[in-house]
């Protein structure tokens, strides 16, 4: 998406679609950003998160984490790379792990 903007607006037009970009991103899209950072940042897991999300929610509206990752895949263009897990996430099943 950045590719075409840029090809629309042309090299020049940076501070257009700087612009462009920040009116992408809603209030919650930077909130979630925001409690996504304090997540990854913190090593937060996922209970401690929602535990978080709704101890709060009548100030923020802050999604899950589901919802969280793939709202930031789609502004970033990242995608993100799912692994089979523990429940502890104290092994991931991949490699020779892989068929366990």
């Amino acid at each position: 998406m950045i590719r075409e903007l840029e090809e629309i607006l042309g090299p020049d037009e940076e501070s257009e679609l700087w612009q462009h970009r920040n009116e992408i991103l809603t209030e919650q899209d930077r909130d979630n950003i925001r409690a996504f950072r304090l997540k990854m940042l913190s090593n937060m897991p996922r209970v401690a998160f929602a535990q978080m999300r709704h101890a709060f929610r009548h100030k923020l509206e802050i999604s899950s984490h589901w919802v969280m990752i793939h709202r930031i895949a789609i502004l970033s263009g990242i995608e993100p790379m799912w692994f089979h897990c523990c429940p502890d996430s104290c092994m991931a099943y991949t490699g020779a792990y892989k068929d366990l």
